[in-house]
């Protein structure tokens, strides 16, 4: 991928609660770019730092390293590993607050076990940055989904790096901001699960605040329609 409305066109971070558009931004925003436009980390993933971990490419969906003893494929992006307190809260947040509701979301009839899917995979050799890949983690085994591994070239990461979280999540996604399987939960739900979720998530804008208030105006007419109509008997 060379463009940033290209991840437009794929799932990678998009869905509530899933973190993946704010975890390219922030590895972005990590990487050095040295005099001869070469990408460097400033330090060295095999330590595990910020979840770092070895990625086997067993099944080969990525170049074949196996002739270079000195290039390493590692993967990062686990929100709810040991080391995932090293990341920062704009990646962590949505996930944890979909952990809060997890496990209510029987009741809410919500699914966030998917959540924790987004991984960013790099290959380097030392602390160079040789290539980047998104991907999809499949929840609760160690697989990944191979059919949807993309790569993110070296001037689009870039470009991401160089800009604002806000203005790189206008351009990824035009509705980063609240899914419309959110707003559609708000809308449908009942008031108290509305105004539960609104406190909880941390992402609403204009719109979706002002469907919910709507809703909720609605919901409470109605309530007092029912306790005057039933006062009367």
């Amino acid at each position: 991928m060379t463009k940033v409305e290209e991840l437009r066109k794929i799932e990678f971070g998009h869905s509530f609660p899933r973190h993946g558009l704010r975890l390219l931004y922030w590895f972005a925003r990590l990487v050095d770019r040295d005099a001869n436009r070469a990408l460097d980390l400033d330090f060295d993933p095999g330590t595990e730092h910020f979840g770092f971990h070895l990625y086997p490419n067993n099944r080969l969906a990525l170049p074949d390293t196996r002739g270079h003893p000195d290039v390493f494929y590692y993967v990062v992006g686990n929100v709810n590993g040991p080391k995932s307190y090293q990341l920062p809260v704009y990646v962590v947040q949505d996930f944890l607050n979909a952990k809060t509701l997890h496990s209510y979301h029987r009741y809410w009839g919500l699914d966030f076990d998917n959540g924790n899917r987004d991984r960013i995979i790099v290959r380097v050799r030392g602390t160079s940055l040789e290539a980047v890949y998104v991907a999809a983690h499949f929840y609760p085994s160690n697989e990944y989904d191979l059919s949807h591994v993309y790569e993110i070239s070296s001037g689009l990461l870039s470009r991401i790096g160089s800009s604002g979280l806000d203005e790189f999540l206008s351009g990824a996604s035009s509705w980063v901001r609240h899914t419309p399987y959110e707003c559609k939960f708000w809308c449908e739900a009942t008031s108290l699960q509305c105004l539960f979720y609104a406190c909880l998530c941390v992402r609403y804008d204009s719109v979706c605040l002002l469907r919910l208030i709507n809703h909720v105006i609605k919901h409470f007419m109605v309530l007092q329609f029912m306790s005057i109509y039933i006062k009367g008997f």
